[in-house]
Formats: structure tokens, sequence, C-alpha cells
């Protein structure tokens, strides 16, 4: 028998025919159960299935070197299902794209909305669940999936509200896609100056009744720039 050369792309049709056990050898039609067109159909599958291997290697490697062309990015982001954000550059889109996979490994819990909202250009978001909050409202132990995210005055650009509409967008399909499956999210908060604050937010120690005597409730709109994610 010939010697193999690995780095023939064809070696498998030709060679997988006569390795095969009768009747399935030969390509010369000498078994007469399938003239050797069971090996060849084979080997010729093997040799497509490599071939597309080899062009997924090398279209990942465009990627992995970070030296995709910017048209090819909404490809890339497509097949990870992973769409730019309005703020991303292409470095930054592509490095993005780069870690799809260890982003993966975290999806569906706090951090993965955490830094995806940060790659957006929403810097230091809190997540606040349920349990976590020292107030009576909007704590709720009969709704115990709910959760809030706040985003800091030190992560974003806002200085008033409403904020665009286009940022609201982003920031609900990002919370929408990354949250864990049975959280519900109640409202997303902005704050709009460093001295805004909520009952229970920031936790810093302080008891429900000193918010309270300070005038602090959660639903004082004052400061804060608030929105629903539905």
């Amino acid at each position: 028998m010939a010697k193999i050369d690995p780095n023939d792309r064809n070696f498998r049709e030709d060679y997988v025919p006569d390795a095969l056990p009768p009747p399935f050898r030969g390509i010369s039609g000498q078994d007469e159960l399938t003239e050797g067109y069971f090996g060849a159909s084979l080997g010729l599958v093997a040799d497509v299935i490599a071939h597309v291997m080899t062009l997924a290697s090398m279209r990942m490697h465009c990627l992995l070197d970070t030296a995709a062309p910017a048209d090819e990015l909404p490809l890339h982001g497509s097949e990870r299902r992973m769409p730019r954000y309005p703020a991303e550059t292409d470095a930054q889109y592509t490095q993005r794209l780069h870690g799809a996979w260890d982003v993966y490994r975290f999806a569906g819990g706090r951090q993965a909305i955490i830094d995806q909202l940060a790659a957006a250009g929403y810097a230091d978001a809190e997540i606040v669940v349920n349990a976590e909050w020292v107030s009576p409202y909007p704590y709720d132990e009969d709704n115990w999936s709910r959760f809030w995210v706040i985003l800091p005055v030190t992560g974003h650009s806002f200085t008033s509200g409403p904020i665009p509409a286009d940022d609201e967008v982003t920031i609900r399909s990002i919370v929408k896609k990354w949250k864990p499956p049975h959280w519900v999210c109640v409202t997303v908060s902005v704050q709009l100056t460093a001295d805004a604050r909520l009952v229970g937010w920031p936790m810093d120690g302080a008891t429900f009744a000193d918010l309270e005597t300070a005038g602090y409730t959660f639903d004082d709109l004052d400061d804060w720039y608030k929105f629903e994610v539905s």
C-alpha cells in the first residue's frame, strides 16, 4: 500500500476504500456488494468535514489574531449572538468577540450583566436582588426572584432624565440577555447626581430607620431616572 500523505486533502477518499474490510473494500469493482462506492463515499464525507473544519479554523484564526476586517465583525457577532454596542470601536468589539467563549461561561449571572454593561459604556453597575434590601420596600418575601439594576453616576455621562432612547434599548437588551432565566428585573435606576441615594442603597450599613428619618424613599425620583425592563 502506498504511503499516506496526511497533507493531501484527498488522501481519505483514496485510502479509506482500500482500508475497509470486505465486503466494502476496493475502488475498482472487485467487491460486488458495493463496487467500492461505499468506501469512496465515506472517504469523500471525511474529506468534506476536514475541509469545513479547516475553513472554520482559518476563520477563527483571523479573529484570534484580532485582524478580522471590520466588515466581517457583524458576521462573527451574529454567529456568537453578541451584537455590537453603539459605543464600541472595531478594536473593542473584536476583543469582546474574541472572549466569547469565556463570557458565555458566566452567562445567566450577576457578573455577566455587570461586565456587559461595562463593555457597552455603563461602568460600575450594581445588581441588587430582592433579599439584599435592608428596607421593608422594595423587599418582598413573596417575589424573591426580583432584582434591580443601579447605574451609579460614576459610570455614565447622563446628567438628566430621560436618558436617550437608544441607551435605554441597549441597557434593556443587555439585562434581558445576560440575566439568570428565573430573575425578573423591576427597574433600572440611573443615578444623576453624586449625592442621590435610595433607601437601602448605597449599602453602607445605614439602617432603614436612619434613611427614613433623613427623608430618603425608594420611589423618590429626584436626581434619579428609572425605567422598566419588560
